[in-house]
């Protein structure tokens, strides 16, 4: 009996490291294909392992509060990949698979963007927003996705390369699905 206690407690505390992230599952390989490599885009780096959430505890602990907005919308899966180039310059790279087309536009339309910038070219719809001090912001939806990207740093390089990301996880989506 006091085996099958410890067994239980161990059994516990091991699950309850292993929910937060639940990595790469062979259904989750395509978003895991969006993902630049290094140096894919010339001088930027996989900042870390990727981070992928498929459930509401894994959700939250990346999001934190924000977690029942997207889960309201359809989205059943993201992933968050940061990048780092040789200037200390940081990318965050999140994408959230939405059931739906429909359901991916809901989160890009339903999020707040003040005076944001169109992107022409760029997935069904694009923006940028360059009031943020010290970052440019770029968010789009496509298919069944809504992608953000943040950069932190101001200037027509960083400007440059959040948009060259953008273009890469939308021409990986185009050729996913």
């Amino acid at each position: 009996m006091l085996y099958i206690k410890h067994l239980t407690v161990f059994c516990v505390c091991v699950g309850f490291f292993l929910i937060p992230f639940n990595f790469a599952h062979a259904s989750d390989a395509d978003m895991l294909d969006f993902l630049p490599e290094d140096e894919e885009i010339s001088g930027w780096l996989r900042d870390g392992d990727p981070m992928l959430a498929t459930d509401l505890d894994a959700l939250t602990m990346l999001i934190n509060g924000a977690a029942p907005f997207y889960l309201e919308r359809g989205v059943v899966e993201v992933l968050f990949q940061d990048y780092v180039n040789d200037s200390d310059v940081f990318l965050t790279l999140e994408i959230y698979r939405t059931q739906s087309k429909e359901q991916a536009r809901s989160v890009y339309t339903n999020i707040y963007a003040e005076n944001p910038e169109a992107v022409e070219n760029l997935g069904h719809e694009a923006r940028l927003m360059s009031g943020l001090i010290g970052a440019y912001l770029l968010e789009f939806w496509q298919k069944t996705f809504f992608i953000r990207l943040t950069i932190t740093e101001k200037s027509e390089y960083s400007r440059e390369a959040v948009v060259n990301f953008a273009n890469h996880v939308s021409n990986q989506i185009s050729q996913h699905e």
